[in-house]
């Protein structure tokens, strides 16, 4: 029965559309819940946030560090406010708003929730995500949550820049890809 019921959640992620399957995802992630995020993908999905400069492959390394990041954020939440569909492509656009639980890597903060820019760009297989580029601005972050630029540079990855540019190179890049 558990055999059926899991055949009847793939053939349902497989028949959703690319957008709906990254609303999907993101919806979860925003709920925590990086195992039901992850059924909108294919197993060997990529997360990349060079915003905090990690790189998860598969499913097994995205719930284990996905968990240690909502542990650090447990309100995470994003709200998408555009999306964009291409071949092979989708992005979403918006607000995500975050708290930190505590001191984030030993770095005191000043445990506001902050509310800064996203975007996020996915390849799609089919209709199944199979990687997802997640840019954040940095630099706000690091401002509203109270860690400073020079210590959040170690966190956040070596170039703190906002994610409007880096998100117009990506996007570029993704596209330029799916003419390939």
């Amino acid at each position: 029965m558990q055999t059926q019921a899991i055949g009847r959640r793939e053939a349902a992620r497989d028949q959703r559309p690319p957008l709906e399957n990254a609303l999907w995802y993101a919806a979860q992630k925003s709920r925590q819940d990086m195992a039901a995020a992850l059924e909108a993908c294919t197993d060997d999905f990529v997360l990349e946030s060079p915003s905090f400069n990690v790189r998860l492959v598969g499913r097994e390394q995205n719930l284990k560090k996905m968990d240690e990041f909502f542990a650090a954020f447990p309100d995470y939440d994003v709200v998408s406010e555009h999306t964009a569909l291409g071949e092979g492509c989708v992005v979403l656009t918006g607000r995500v708003r975050m708290t930190p639980s505590g001191p984030l890597l030993g770095l005191v903060t000043n445990g506001k929730r902050a509310e800064v820019p996203f975007s996020a760009m996915f390849e799609t297989r089919g209709n199944l995500l199979s990687r997802e580029v997640f840019l954040i601005d940095a630099v706000e972050l690091c401002a509203q949550t109270g860690l400073p630029l020079a210590i959040g540079a170690r966190l956040l990855g070596k170039r703190l820049t906002s994610a409007p540019g880096a998100v117009k190179q990506l996007l570029a890049n993704l596209l330029r890809r799916g003419r390939n």
